[in-house]
């Protein structure tokens, strides 16, 4: 006898089967992924050089914890373990009061304990430090596209403000969610971060090791990865070719400056 409406019991089980199999190649190669991954750990624990050993064992970690976010839909390990959390805390809390805090990218301080404090290198800082030392000359972005930025003491301050709001919720049905971001009401685009970084820099240029100042240079921006390679293509690619061609001609008369080159 078939219920009405659904499908045959043989037909179900084919569905099933056919299912299973389309997913079967893809599961292969996970479980091949985990076990090349656990042998070369194995491996690496019995390797005498530990600093070769650390080394590998902390790719092959990262490598295999990038393999296991994306597997559940998630683009790398930060935002998967971030998710983790907060299914953590929904599932353990009992009744005890939780909320959660997501703030975008967190900048230096906007007042407390002063303006622009910022303790060690973090989030776009990096981008900061790597003009101000000229190491960044070009960079693929579009300056007119909104970047969510969010000074770190109003973060601490919106954490603080939604403890106290929410202290008093035992058991709530749901975790209250805040974001703590800046791009709805303050919006700030790329040119407006790289202006206000370079005329700092202009202001207050950097003084090298030997106590020369260090010029502050425009810096080149590419709203396509067509361009970017082209400017990627001229300005290091071909002069290294060049260089290589001459060091051919001269019979390797600048091969050291061609390997130290080549290598960056």
């Amino acid at each position: 006898m078939r219920r009405q409406g659904g499908p045959h019991p043989g037909e179900a089980h084919r569905a099933r089967r056919v299912a299973a199999g389309r997913h079967l190649p893809r599961r292969r190669r996970r479980a091949a992924a985990r076990r090349k991954a656990k042998k070369e750990l194995m491996m690496m624990n019995s390797s005498s050089d530990g600093d070769a050993s650390k080394t590998a064992e902390r790719k092959a970690m990262k490598e295999l914890g990038l393999q296991r976010a994306r597997h559940f839909g998630w683009s790398n390990t930060y935002v998967f373990t971030k998710a983790m959390g907060e299914m953590l805390l929904g599932q353990l809390r009992c009744d005890m009061p939780v909320v959660v805090m997501r703030p975008s990218i967190i900048t230096s301080v906007r007042a407390d304990p002063l303006p622009g404090w910022m303790q060690g290198t973090r989030t776009i800082d990096t981008l900061i430090i790597g003009y101000a030392k000229q190491n960044l000359s070009c960079f693929l972005g579009d300056l007119s596209v909104v970047v969510d930025v969010v000074p770190g003491d109003m973060v601490v301050n919106a954490m603080m403000a939604a403890m106290v709001e929410h202290s008093e919720e035992k058991g709530a049905a749901a975790v209250p969610v805040y974001h703590a971001t800046s791009s709805l009401r303050n919006p700030a685009t790329y040119s407006v971060l790289y202006e206000a970084g370079r005329r700092h820099f202009y202001e207050n240029p950097r003084v090298g090791k030997n106590g020369e100042i260090v010029p502050t240079r425009e810096m080149c921006f590419f709203t396509t990865i067509a361009r970017f390679h082209l400017y990627m293509l001229l300005t290091f690619k071909l002069p290294l070719e060049i260089l290589h061609l001459v060091n051919l001609l001269l019979c390797g008369l600048f091969s050291r400056l061609y390997n130290d080159l080549n290598l960056n």
